[in-house]
């Protein structure tokens, strides 16, 4: 396989991220476009997971690697491994278990009905073409040793032993906003813009009107 460098971008849909994917592609990266979502809980979403998956192995066909490490989700990455894998016996896939959805997920339904049925199977079902499977978490492995027998181990990238500061000096006077895109939580990009054009309406503080304006901004542009 021909060395080539590889580059990830986030937000390659507009603005900096866009210009960038622009610039590279013009130097002969290859570029995997993808369907935007506004929720992390919606038939789009897994239409734009199916969709990059088809289209990066696509270039794995290309580039004819020894080792494919995969991150899930994309669930559907799990399942295109698992086609390619018959044809190509020798290759090492190794699959890095970040979120499990719909087991972790924080609500109170039937996690057997759809689409959180088809969104686990597509993992659970095709998880054996795995060489080896990372976990983020010791809860994700104890789930994952359901249906898969092979090597499980968990790494803990982030984990400090340093104690966590829960009391912050914040002004009295401002509402302070903060967005962290967090795995095991529903997010809905929409919803998060109303909450904070609507805190404008509660509040005299020309700090919050000016720093959560610009906030919703830049949310709303990413979301367009």
């Amino acid at each position: 396989m021909d060395e080539k460098k590889q580059v990830l971008i986030t937000g390659a849909s507009g603005g900096i991220g866009s210009a960038i994917a622009l610039e590279l592609a013009s130097k002969g990266y290859d570029l995997v476009p993808t369907i935007k979502y506004k929720k992390n809980l919606s038939l789009r979403r897994m239409r734009s997971h199916e969709q990059f998956a088809s289209d990066t192995f696509l270039l794995i066909r290309e580039y004819k690697p020894d080792l494919i490490w995969i991150e899930a989700p994309c669930n559907s990455l799990i399942s295109y491994a698992k086609k390619y894998k018959k044809k190509h016996k020798d290759v090492k896939i190794i699959i890095d278990m970040i979120d499990m959805w719909p087991e972790s997920l924080p609500i109170i339904i039937n996690k057997n009905s759809f689409p959180f049925n088809l969104w686990r199977n597509i993992r659970s079902k095709n998880i054996d073409c795995a060489d080896a499977v990372v976990s983020e978490c010791d809860l994700y492995k104890k789930i994952l040793e359901k249906e898969y027998k092979g090597n499980i181990n968990t790494i803990h990238w982030c984990r400090d032993s340093r104690a966590i500061h829960s009391e912050l000096d914040l002004p009295s006077d401002e509402l302070s906003l903060c967005y962290i895109g967090s795995i095991n939580n529903i997010i809905d990009i929409d919803k998060i813009c109303d909450i904070i054009k609507s805190s404008n309406k509660y509040s005299n503080s020309p700090n919050l009107n000016s720093n959560s304006q610009l906030l919703y901004e830049a949310i709303s542009h990413n979301k367009s």
